[in-house]
């Protein structure tokens, strides 16, 4: 398992060039996983990545799942992205990301706590992708204009990395 922030592989990406990875890891699938505690801005943040593709991308697949969350699939070039913000504690993650993986996704973003079923689930995967956990950019700033900024370029480092990631 990685364990970079998405802007810190991205520089690791831009200054080595992708030259540098292994074969391997050419032909890997990737999970790309914001770990955080609760109410640190996870689902938002995934909210923001699935509007942010959209913008460039029309989705195969763009749909409520529980509350808030939403699950998207969007085919690229071929290969596939999907991001499911849902995350603990709700039992239906295992199946949405079960459903990532029958979609044949290169790319699954998704949100975890730092422990737990999700976690665990996520875990399960290694054998299969490669994951890459992150945190995202948060801040106990009281200033209202300040936090939706961090989450808002934490969620284009993501995009940039996952895309950089699809394009292996």
């Amino acid at each position: 398992m990685w364990a970079y922030s998405p802007t810190l592989l991205l520089c690791i990406l831009d200054s080595r060039g992708l030259g540098t990875l292994k074969k391997t890891d050419i032909m890997a699938k990737f999970i790309l996983c914001d770990t955080a505690t609760p109410d640190h801005g996870k689902t938002q943040t995934l909210l923001k990545v699935i509007e942010k593709l959209k913008l460039m991308f029309a989705p195969e697949k763009d749909e409520p799942t529980t509350g808030v969350d939403r699950y998207a699939s969007f085919q690229i070039d071929g290969k596939r992205i999907v991001v499911n913000t849902m995350g603990d504690p709700i039992p239906e993650f295992e199946k949405y990301l079960m459903q990532a993986v029958e979609e044949d996704a290169k790319v699954i973003i998704c949100a975890s706590r730092t422990g737990g079923n999700t976690f665990e689930e996520i875990n399960r995967l290694d054998d299969n992708y490669k994951i890459i956990r992150f945190s995202n950019f948060y801040s106990t700033s009281d200033n209202p204009l300040f936090k939706p900024y961090l989450l808002d370029d934490m969620a284009q480092a993501i995009v940039q990395l996952a895309l950089k990631l699809l394009a292996l």
